[in-house]
């Protein structure tokens, strides 16, 4: 078993995600876990409620209830399961919606992209968006500001490798 990220709620109790979702109180003890949601990636919203993302061929998103109940589960990219898409982050943005980035293949080429998805509450697909910076691109981390603004960072790799950092706009 391992843990991949950690994060505490308003109550203090620790999340963990790895290959399980566990939750533990301050004093370590098991409050509940979900071996069937096993990611890489854990945000927290302010209802108690813990989201996760894994996958190396499709990004798997899930909302999980304060009780360690999935909420809802999505797919993306929802036809493209043979080429590596992964996931690398995630994050809430003020209005309680849910934003993943990470690198998917192009369709129709070998190269990878940036790839950024917006899911509601509710978990419907609201955008995706990518970023083709001419060769290999790879997000690793996203945020959002206070008036939702989205911003993702990674590398590009053209002649160089160099960081890049995006903002999408609408």
């Amino acid at each position: 078993m391992s843990g991949f990220d950690i994060e505490l709620d308003e109550l203090s109790n620790i999340i963990v995600g790895g290959t399980g979702t566990f939750k533990y109180d301050l004093n370590g003890n098991l409050i509940w876990f979900n071996m069937n949601v096993g990611c890489n990636v854990i945000a927290l919203d302010n209802m108690g409620n813990t989201y996760t993302t894994a996958g190396n061929f499709y990004y798997a998103t899930r909302k999980i209830s304060s009780s360690g109940a999935i909420i809802w589960e999505e797919f993306y990219p929802k036809l493209q399961f043979i080429d590596p898409n992964r996931p690398k982050d995630l994050c809430i943005d003020k209005e309680g919606r849910v934003l993943v980035t990470g690198q998917c293949r192009e369709e129709t080429g070998s190269i990878n992209d940036y790839a950024t998805v917006k899911y509601s509450n509710s978990g419907d697909l609201i955008w995706e968006r990518r970023y083709n910076g001419g060769n290999e691109d790879a997000a690793y981390a996203i945020t959002s500001d206070a008036s939702n603004n989205v911003y993702v960072t990674g590398w590009n790799s053209n002649i160089t490798t160099d960081i890049l950092t995006i903002k999408i706009f609408f």
